[in-house]
């Protein structure tokens, strides 16, 4: 191929350092530049809210943006430029393009179809409709309550936007409800593009089963939802724009496990081209360029430490944003996913007031979505459905600032001012009643550590342990200890005990002491029983998760208080997921928590029939003779996988695994 002349060389000026300084206040944009922060220009356009200016606030420099986008640095973005000037591909499918479609198909799991890069995400919104080929003028069914880019992609498709309400108890379509709906529309639909709420993940099963049902095609627009994708024949559309949790400064990219339909994607984001130069579908020019790949390349390089900033982030907006009384979070909110923005949702009609409320103590807001989509003038001509919950939603929703930068003290002051602008209460935190004072807190080691951040000494009675190492952390913070390696009870009991990872087996008489117990497993019950649940749900393909559930005489039986699924993906490895279900642990014990130390008692719902459990020896001997296949073999890699966390001490027994023949499959 070398010897081949091309047809068309192009040459780009080669990648140089800066070298220029910017005036002095101002960034490389010319904004000024605050002591703390360096935020975008701020708009609402919304009714109500605050039209104030930079020059209005008294204190610019320590205004909080609302975001403050973080990009990969020149340094790491380097190597991939220099590639780019030696091989002088700069579009069209470039080697960048090329690698980053591949590695994200892994991230994601797709086995069979792939990732298909777009140049933004919208425009990949209407390529996913045009290669479903959905007809033109039918109604493209959507909901109201999201941003302005979904009705404009559907009407480059030639589709019409048909606005439907969303559920308040996720703030997404519900597909039951959409099929309830569907007889009274007075027209064709053509397709339903499923929104993901601030990048909450949806349920994928029941919208294939909707597409079963109705044999109408189905999109998802996850803009913002790059870390709850999930593999689906459904395309679900990512942006990559610099806002989002993973940015590229410009960009997007299509996702589908349908082999035929990513190829039609990848004509319909290229005039339309399959193997010729002759427009083959309806298409638009929606291809990414190699710069833009090579951005985010270096992001998905880094995106593991971007994950735990947000996450870290999402942990400290549920501790002190989820005690205000008359103030909530979004609906499972960074639970086992991680957000890239935090909203709130505020009593009635106040949402303009907290903005300009925060503004003046120099904290920028945002209502991302506004009032829903059907009040903007572009829209005001398209057909829609009762919309109450939007409407309510409209009016009561608020982006709080949330960037990676951001550190406790800075979630602090927003939750404080929050809190001072509605003149709410904290929740009350009380002890429960019982023959003793408070809570008996049994925990196990390292595992269970992170509990002592999310509780109170004044709310706990006990700590009891069979760790010395975890016992002197508690102690240095404030909590009396028990340390014994035999299961027990403190003297006087309290009335109510709480377990997380506790390593012994309660006894009936025991549980009798109290008069309620619960247990924290990070298992999704009645899956996952007994130990090590993460591997098994690793190794088996079970459901994998968090639980909260009464203490009985059955092992890990008693009735459950709350559960949390988390969603896996087949490039899972135990540290990955264990950290998710760590996630999920924590925000049940941040909901549970302030309602147990009340002296309240959750409602409860028996464990449904079934599940598995699994014993140490079992995890052992699963670690010394994986069944089935060869070293190197798929029960081998899933074997690798499943035991990539240190606590299992794992990767040592892989070693061991592949250096000693694996006996024949039992």
């Amino acid at each position: 191929m070398s010897a081949v002349l091309p047809v068309c060389q192009p040459s780009f000026p080669p990648f140089a350092p800066f070298s220029g300084r910017p005036p002095a206040g101002t960034s490389l944009f010319g904004a000024a530049r605050s002591s703390r922060w360096a935020a975008g220009p701020r708009t609402t356009g919304i009714r109500g809210f605050s039209r104030f200016t930079r020059q209005e606030h008294k204190t610019m420099n320590d205004l909080m943006p609302v975001l403050r986008p973080r990009l990969p640095s020149s340094a790491e973005i380097l190597p991939y430029l220099q590639l780019i000037d030696e091989r002088r591909w700069y579009s069209n499918g470039g080697p960048l393009v090329t690698q980053l479609e591949l590695q994200l198909s892994r991230h994601f799991g797709l086995e069979s179809g792939g990732a298909v890069t777009t140049a933004n995400g919208t425009a990949g919104l209407t390529a996913a409709l045009l290669a479903l080929r959905v007809p033109a003028g039918s109604f493209c069914l959507m909901p109201s309550w999201t941003f302005c880019a979904t009705p404009h992609a559907a009407r480059a498709a030639g589709m019409i936007p048909w606005f439907h309400d969303v559920a308040s108890r996720t703030w997404a379509l519900d597909p039951d409800e959409v099929l309830r709906t569907l007889p009274g529309i007075g027209g064709r639909v053509g397709a339903v593009v499923v929104v993901s709420p601030f990048g909450a993940p949806l349920d994928m099963p029941a919208w294939e089963s909707f597409e079963e049902r109705t044999g109408i095609p189905v999109v998802v627009d996850a803009a913002a939802g790059f870390d709850s994708v999930r593999p689906s024949r459904i395309p679900s559309v990512v942006s990559l724009h610099a806002t989002k949790i993973l940015g590229a400064g410009e960009g997007g990219f299509a996702a589908t496990t349908d082999s035929s339909l990513r190829e039609r994607l990848q004509a319909c984001c290229n005039f339309g081209f399959q193997g010729t130069r002759s427009a083959a579908l309806p298409a638009l020019n929606a291809k990414m360029s190699e710069y833009h790949a090579a951005v985010a390349l270096a992001g998905l390089a880094s995106w593991p430490e971007l994950r735990r900033r947000h996450t870290r982030i999402a942990e400290w907006y549920r501790l002190h944003i989820g005690r205000l009384e008359e103030v909530s979070l979004q609906p499972d909110y960074g639970t086992g996913w991680a957000a890239g923005t935090t909203s709130v949702i505020l009593p009635p009609g106040s949402a303009p007031r907290m903005a300009r409320s925060l503004l003046r103590q120099g904290i920028e807001t945002r209502a991302w979505w506004g009032e829903g989509c059907h009040v903007q003038p572009a829209f005001a001509d398209c057909a829609r459905g009762d919309l109450s919950v939007t409407e309510d939603l409209g009016g009561r929703v608020l982006g709080l600032p949330h960037f990676a930068d951001m550190e406790e003290r800075d979630v602090e002051r927003v939750a404080q001012a929050v809190s001072e602008t509605l003149g709410c209460r904290r929740r009350p935190i009380a002890v429960a009643g019982g023959r003793g004072r408070g809570i008996d807190l049994y925990l196990g080691g390292s595992l269970a550590a992170w509990a002592l951040e999310f509780v109170n000494p004044s709310e706990v009675s006990t700590v009891i342990t069979t760790a010395e190492e975890l016992a002197a952390a508690a102690r240095q913070r404030g909590f009396r200890t028990l340390v014994s390696e035999r299961v027990c009870t403190p003297a006087e009991p309290a009335g109510t005990a709480v377990s997380i990872h506790y390593p012994r087996v309660f006894p009936p008489e025991m549980i009798g002491r109290y008069q309620r117990m619960y247990n924290l497993h990070p298992g999704y019950l009645p899956w996952g029983r007994g130990c090590y649940p993460v591997f098994w749900a690793l190794w088996e393909g079970t459901p994998a998760g968090a639980t909260l559930h009464r203490i009985t005489a059955g092992l890990q039986e008693g009735p459950i208080v709350d559960q949390i699924r988390v969603l896996g993906a087949a490039t899972d490895a135990g540290g990955g997921l264990h950290e998710r279900v760590r996630e999920a642990e924590r925000d049940l014990l941040r909901r549970y928590w302030p309602r147990i130390a009340a002296g309240e008692k959750p409602n409860c719902t028996a464990q449904p029939a079934g599940g598995s459990y699994h014993t140490r020896r079992e995890f052992s001997e699963i670690k010394a003779h994986p069944p089935g296949g060869a070293p190197g073999g798929t029960d081998l890699i899933r074997l690798a996988q499943a035991l990539e966390l240190a606590g299992y001490s794992g990767l040592p027994a892989v070693a061991d695994a592949a250096a000693t023949p694996v006996p024949a499959a039992r």
